[in-house]
């Protein structure tokens, strides 16, 4: 420090010299720079671990003089085992894995939850499962092949799973089907188009509008949700207009500040009281 001081005096010239607050900043500025100095010096610590003890490696006589008596002890227990019985060591009881029995019972769950409604396409039986997450019905190739293979048409519409990978689909046919519903005692009739994959049996949104009891089930909660929505919506207001003009909705009478009346009287009028 007293040197750098020095040789900043040296430098300076006669007609311009240093002043005191000079000096303070130079002592400043080298302060500052031998300190990032020595923090850049200093290694980081990125992450903090244990680290492992390292074994002792045991020498080969060791390692052979364990390996011998293990091998002792195991042929006196074997010659042991074999005077007091010839029947064979069982073997040790497994505990059963508990995670095995719960994803048997979700898989279970999830099979008991799924619906399945008896549709006649072409004519023939058959058992789809109901999903109105689909836009389209779709049946396999082996339900195909039972129906009677109707005739199909290429179709060049991209059809997508739930996770976005395209489904291969080999063609589709429009077709009259039949529902049927164990409330109405009645068969429901219908038309649309069936698309033929290579392993899926799902009925769709399309043919499931067609059904009357989707239909009243819709219009029942749909006008359940627009009543609360709407007695939701009228309540938020009021609740704001009250917090905004707190004095209009006081109690009592109230007195117009902003509205001017003139009141105009004729000539000669007698007043009455």
């Amino acid at each position: 420090m007293r040197l750098r001081l020095l040789n900043r005096i040296n430098r300076s010239s006669e007609g311009d010299p240093p002043t005191v607050d000079d000096f303070t900043n130079d002592c400043v500025t080298f302060v500052t720079l031998r300190s990032d100095h020595c923090t850049m010096k200093t290694k980081e610590i990125n992450a903090a671990h244990q680290k492992k003890t390292e074994r002792k490696k045991k020498s080969y006589f060791a390692r052979e003089q364990r390996h011998r008596s293990r091998s002792n002890v195991r042929h006196r227990h074997s010659s042991r085992r074999s005077q007091q019985s010839e029947s064979p060591p069982r073997e040790p009881r497994r505990k059963p894995h508990e995670r095995n029995h719960r994803c048997k019972k979700v898989a279970m769950s999830v099979q008991d939850s799924r619906t399945y409604l008896e549709v006649h396409i072409n004519g023939r039986r058959t058992r789809l499962q109901l999903d109105t997450g689909a836009e389209i019905t779709m049946i396999s190739k082996k339900t195909w092949n039972d129906i009677g293979r109707p005739p199909t048409e290429a179709c060049f519409m991209p059809v997508k799973t739930a996770d976005g990978s395209l489904m291969e689909i080999i063609g589709r046919f429009e077709t009259d089907f039949t529902f049927f519903s164990d409330r109405h005692h009645r068969p429901t009739n219908g038309r649309g188009y069936c698309y033929v994959t290579q392993s899926t049996d799902l009925l769709g949104l399309e043919w499931c509008i067609q059904m009357p009891d989707y239909r009243e089930f819709k219009d029942q909660y749909h006008r359940r949700m627009a009543a609360t929505a709407l007695d939701k919506i009228r309540d938020e207001t009021v609740t704001s207009l009250k917090a905004r003009f707190a004095e209009g909705f006081s109690p009592g009478l109230g007195r117009c500040t902003k509205t001017k009346a003139k009141l105009v009287l004729e000539l000669d009028a007698t007043p009455v009281y």
